[in-house]
């Protein structure tokens, strides 16, 4: 047995990389590149104060990799801290971002498949939204033929899945949600073939859908990734984001303050 576990546990040496679409590939490149930072985190500009402190100073995903700081990044000298483990810094694909009240350019920048500014990234899902809804307009009127069952599971898998996706990290206002709720009984009345002039309530056409507001599904996401972070060490971005968010710094911003951190809707729904 114990010469089974120390034959197990030795060491190879390996010349060549894991061959394309190996499992094992990602998890070692997360672990070199890892590894790679850790040399990196000293030339970033050091935290000077309590914000700076509890917001988190990288976010990674696979390969890409995004630096926060209160202060410019020498990008060269990242670059040339990276170059000592063959890893070269892709300038055509690097984005410099800034985060400021005046300005709204940040809003319309991706993370992820996300656009920052919640009222853009909605507007860029209504549209993949739109034409998967189109491409399955031969399924919504073949009444006879498929059933609405079936229609139903179609549009939620194929369609509300797309204009949802990453819906928990909207902070949307009550006018937002009224726009997206109405966007959303529209879908569901194509997907029903419910044209005018045959007029439906909002009440009825959820219970014939066996839906809800979208406002409710969106709520309901946020709060079950807002569960999820607080589950997860204090110390992982997610985490040090939100502390950050209460951490005053500089002066109170005129106006009434905003309400969407916990948003919530007042329109009625049937009962599930």
């Amino acid at each position: 047995m114990d010469w089974a576990c120390k034959k197990f546990y030795q060491s190879i040496n390996q010349n060549v990389g894991t061959a394309k679409g190996d499992s094992l590939s990602p998890v070692r490149f997360t672990i070199y590149l890892e590894h790679a930072l850790k040399e990196v985190r000293p030339v970033l500009p050091k935290p000077s104060t309590p914000l700076e402190k509890v917001l988190p100073r990288e976010i990674a995903y696979a390969d890409d990799v995004d630096f926060i700081a209160f202060q410019d990044i020498d990008v060269e000298e990242v670059g040339k801290v990276l170059e000592k483990y063959n890893l070269q810094v892709n300038v055509d694909k690097t984005e410099f971002t800034n985060l400021s009240r005046g300005e709204t350019n940040w809003q319309t920048t991706k993370k992820v498949g996300t656009l920052i500014g919640d009222q853009e990234d909605i507007e860029r899902r209504k549209q993949p939204s739109s034409a998967a809804l189109v491409k399955l307009k031969n399924a919504w009127l073949k009444g006879d033929k498929i059933t609405k069952n079936t229609k139903l599971k179609l549009y939620k898998a194929l369609v509300k899945s797309v204009l949802t996706y990453n819906c928990g990290t909207w902070a949307l206002t009550q006018s937002q949600e009224e726009r997206l709720n109405a966007f959303h009984r529209k879908q569901l009345k194509k997907v029903l073939n419910i044209k005018y002039p045959v007029k439906i309530t909002n009440s009825c056409l959820y219970n014939k859908c066996n839906e809800r507001p979208l406002s409710i599904f969106i709520l309901v996401s946020r709060w079950r990734l807002f569960g999820h972070i607080l589950r997860r060490d204090s110390q992982i971005p997610a985490n040090q984001a939100m502390s950050g968010y209460f951490v005053m710094e500089g002066s109170k911003l005129k106006g009434r303050p905003l309400t969407t951190l916990l948003s919530s809707s007042t329109e009625t729904f049937p009962e599930s």
